[in-house]
C-alpha cells in the first residue's frame, strides 16, 4: 500500500490512499472485479457478518380468510374459499453489496490535514445506507368441486374415476421503493426538502464504523456495524440535522413501478383406476387469463429532484392491459405390471403470466414457461420390506431472471440519461426515440435467460426389521443456461454507434464519467454473456446422496424411544471458469480486438461437502386422543468448519467462500390431537 498518486521517491504529502489488492477496480475488470472473501480470522472473525444491525427486516401484515366445505350426497364435494393478505416489508441495508468489504484507514491526518488521525491503521466498514420497502397485497377467491364415480359395480373393467374442477380469481399488487438516507438540516421548509429530496442536495450521508482487531484486545470485540439508532426511524445528528429513511414526511427517493395483476384460472383434473387398480391414469388441464396495470410512482412536485410519492399515498392502478392467455397441461400413467413391478410416465407443460418488468424494447417480460418429462420404474421385494425407485427427467424453463442485470442495466441507464440531458441542454441533437426510458429507474427493467435441467433420481428404502428403517437416495442433475440477456445485448448493439459518436459526454448530472468509460466498463461482461450459452449453472452440484437410518424401541426400558442418524453428501460444484481469449464482439474505440472471458470448457470446481446429523426422540400416548412427541436433532454433528468455495476468478484462484453452519441443537416438542 502506498499513498495514491505517488511513487516511492515522491516527497509530496498526500491525504488519501488506495490499496492495490485483488478485485479492486480499476486494477481488475469484468468478471474478476468483485470483493474477495477474507479467510484469515486473525484479521476479522470469518463467522461474523460485518453487516451487523445495519441489515434488518420487519414485516407488517394482515391476513383474513374464510372457507366453506359441503358434502352433497355420498360422492359430491363442494368448497368455497376466500383469502386476503396485505403486507409491508421494510428492509434496511446499510452495507450494500461491495460496501460490505473490510477496509483499513490509511490516512495519517484528519481532513484538516494537521490533526493526527486517531484511527490510523484501524479496520472499518462504510456504506451509504438505505431502506427498501416492499408492498404485497394478495386477494383470492376460488370454488372447487369434485365427484367420485365408481363404475366397477356395473362392470369391473369400467374402473373408478375421480373428477375435479376449480375456478379462481386472484389479484396482486406489488411495489418496491428505495429510501436512501437523507440528512435534512434543521428548520428546512417542508416544500424545500420535498423539491430536493431525491437529488444530490441531501444525498451526502455515509456511515462508517470502526471495528476491533482480534490481535489487539485493547480495541474490544466489535467486528460488525453497530448502529446507535433504529434505521427505520428519524435520527437527529449533533448539528441538528435529521436523518430520514423509511418513516419520513417527504417520500421515497427513487421512482418505481406499482404493478396490479389479475389472474383468472380454470382447472379440470381427472384420475382413473382400471384393471383392479393395476392401471392408474391422470390428466390435468389449466387455462389462465392474465392482465396487468402499472403506475410509475409520481414525484410530489414538478421539481426534477422532487421526492417520490410513497405507495401508501397513491391508489392502486387500474389501467388494464389486454388479457394474455395460456394453458398448463399434465398427463401421467402408472402401470403395476406385476405385484412387485411398477412403471410410470408423466409429461407436463407450464405457463405463467407476463411479469410487470420490461425488456428494453418496452415489452413485458413473458412469464416463465416450460416443458417437463419424467419416467421410471419402481420395484418392491420381500413383501414390501425393500423398495427401489429410479426416475429420469428433463425440464426446460424460462425466461428466468439473470444475475447479470445489476452489472448491465444501471450502466445503460446512466449512458442514456447522459444523452438525454445533453440534448435538453442543446449540446447534441435529440437522439432517435426508443421504447427504453432511462428516467424510470433500473427496477422497471429486468434481464433474463433460459434454463435446461436433466437428471436421474433414485431411492432405496429397506425395513430389515419392524423397528429398523433404512433409506438411501440420490440424484444426478445438470443445469445449463442460454440466451443470457439477449434483449439487452441486441439493444446495446443497436445503440453502440450513437454512444461512440458522443463518447466524451459526461454525466448524468454532475458526474464526470464519460460515456466511453461507462461502455468500456461492461464490454468484458457483455462478451461473457454472449459466451455463456451452454455454461453450467454456478453452484450446481451434479450429484446428491442422502442416507438415513432410524431405530425405534417398542419394549423394555427404552420403550417409545427412537434414535437415528443421517449423512448428506454433495459432489463438487462449478465455482468459476478459467480464462480464454475470444474476439471482442462489442468493438468500441479504446477497447481491445480480443478479450478475456471465462471458458465453458475449463470449469473450476469447489470441494465436495458432507454433513452428519443425529437425532433422538421419545413419543407416547397421553390419554386416548393426545400423542406427545419430543425430539432433539444435532446438525453438523462432527462440527466440520471447513469453508465452502463459492466463486473462483479466471486464474482459478478461489476468491469467495462461505462458512458452514456450526454444530447446532434443535429441540422440538409437539402434541397431536
Amino acid at each position: 500500500m502506498q499513498p495514491a498518486g505517488t511513487s516511492n521517491a515522491a516527497t509530496v504529502t498526500r491525504y488519501s490512499a488506495l490499496t492495490k489488492g485483488p478485485g479492486d477496480t480499476p486494477y481488475q475488470t469484468g468478471t474478476d472485479s468483485y470483493i474477495y472473501s477474507l479467510r484469515d480470522a486473525s484479521i476479522s472473525p470469518v463467522d461474523v457478518s460485518v453487516n451487523g444491525n445495519g441489515t434488518r427486516n420487519i414485516m407488517y401484515g394482515k391476513i383474513k380468510g374464510a372457507s366453506i366445505e359441503q358434502r352433497i350426497g355420498s360422492n359430491f364435494f363442494l368448497e368455497v374459499d376466500y383469502n386476503n393478505e396485505k403486507t409491508i416489508n421494510p428492509v434496511s441495508d446499510f452495507l450494500r453489496g461491495i460496501e460490505s468489504a473490510l477496509k483499513v484507514d490509511a490516512n495519517k491526518y484528519l481532513p484538516d490535514r494537521v490533526t493526527p488521525n486517531p484511527n490510523l491503521g484501524r479496520y472499518y466498514v462504510e456504506g451509504g445506507g438505505r431502506v427498501t420497502a416492499f408492498r404485497g397485497d394478495r386477494e383470492e377467491t376460488r370454488m372447487m368441486a369434485s365427484y367420485e364415480l365408481d363404475l366397477t359395480k356395473k362392470n369391473k373393467w369400467l374402473g373408478r374415476h375421480r373428477l375435479a374442477a376449480l375456478y379462481q380469481i386472484s389479484d396482486s399488487v406489488d411495489n418496491q421503493q428505495d429510501y436512501v438516507t437523507r440528512a435534512v438540516p434543521a428548520n428546512t421548509p417542508l416544500s424545500t426538502a420535498i423539491d430536493n429530496y431525491a437529488g444530490p442536495t441531501y444525498n451526502t450521508t455515509t456511515w462508517r464504523a470502526y471495528l476491533s482487531n482480534p490481535s489487539d484486545p485493547a480495541t474490544g470485540r466489535l467486528y460488525y456495524l453497530s448502529l446507535p439508532f433504529n434505521p427505520f426511524k428519524p435520527y437527529v445528528l449533533p448539528d441538528g440535522s435529521t436523518v430520514y429513511t423509511y418513516e419520513n414526511p417527504y417520500g421515497a427517493t427513487t421512482q418505481s413501478n406499482m404493478s396490479h395483476s389479475r389472474l383468472e384460472g380454470r382447472v379440470l383434473a381427472m384420475q382413473n383406476y382400471f384393471l383392479s387398480n393395476r392401471l392408474v391414469t391422470s390428466f390435468g388441464w389449466r387455462a389462465d387469463n392474465s392482465r396487468s396495470a402499472t403506475l410509475l410512482m409520481p414525484r410530489k412536485s414538478s421539481a426534477t429532484n422532487a421526492a417520490v410519492a410513497k405507495f401508501s399515498e397513491v391508489g392502486v392502478p387500474n389501467n388494464w392491459s389486454v388479457y394474455t392467455s395460456g394453458h398448463t397441461n399434465t398427463a401421467g400413467v402408472v402401470a403395476h405390471a406385476l405385484p412387485w413391478l411398477s412403471l410410470f410416465y408423466n409429461q407436463s407443460s407450464t405457463w405463467n403470466p407476463p411479469r410487470a418488468a420490461l425488456n428494453p424494447d418496452g415489452s413485458n417480460i413473458p412469464g416463465s414457461i416450460g416443458d417437463g418429462k419424467d419416467y421410471g420404474i419402481m420395484m418392491r421385494f420381500f413383501r414390501d420390506r425393500l423398495s427401489v425407485r429410479l426416475n429420469k427427467y428433463r425440464n426446460t424453463s424460462g425466461p428466468d431472471i439473470s444475475n447479470f442485470r445489476t452489472q448491465i442495466i444501471p450502466v445503460v441507464q446512466n449512458i442514456e440519461e447522459t444523452l438525454l440531458e445533453a440534448a435538453d441542454a442543446g449540446l447534441i441533437p435529440r437522439p432517435s426515440a426508443t421504447p427504453y426510458n432511462p428516467a424510470v429507474g433500473t427496477y422497471v427493467y429486468d434481464m433474463t435467460s433460459q434454463q435446461i435441467s436433466t437428471g436421474y433420481e433414485f431411492d432405496v428404502v429397506a425395513n430389515p426389521t419392524k423397528n429398523w428403517r433404512l433409506s438411501f437416495g440420490g440424484a444426478k442433475a445438470e443445469a445449463t443456461q442460454s440466451d443470457v440477456g439477449k434483449a439487452w445485448i441486441d439493444f446495446i448493439q443497436q445503440r453502440a454507434a450513437l454512444w461512440n459518436q458522443y463518447a466524451n459526454l459526461t454525466g448524468p448530472g454532475t458526474t464526470t464519467t464519460t460515456i466511453a468509460t461507462r461502455y468500456l466498463s461492461i464490454i468484458q461482461t457483455l462478451n461473457l454473456m454472449k459466451q455463456s450459452d451452454g455454461q453450467a449453472a454456478e453452484q450446481g452440484r451434479n450429484w446428491r446422496l442422502n442416507l438415513l437410518t432410524r431405530y425405534s424401541f417398542d419394549h423394555g426400558f427404552f420403550k417409545n424411544v427412537f434414535v437415528g442418524t443421517g449423512y448428506r453428501w454433495r459432489s463438487k460444484s462449478v465455482v468459476g471458469y478459467l480464462a480464454t481469449t475470444v474476439p471482442n464482439a462489442f468493438a468500441y474505440p479504446g477497447s481491445p480486438s480480443a478479450i478475456t472471458v471465462p471458458s465453458v470448457l475449463s470449469p473450476v470446481y469447489g470441494r465436495t461437502i458432507g454433513d452428519v446429523e443425529g437425532f433422538i426422540g421419545y413419543t407416547r400416548k397421553l390419554g386416548k386422543s393426545v400423542t406427545w412427541r419430543i425430539q432433539l436433532n444435532v446438525r453438523n454433528l462432527l462440527d466440520d468448519q471447513r469453508s465452502i468455495e463459492q466463486r473462483a476468478n479466471t486464474a482459478g484462484v478461489i476468491t469467495v467462500v462461505s462458512a458452514p453452519e456450526p454444530r447446532s441443537f434443535i429441540l422440538t416438542n409437539s402434541f397431536t390431537f
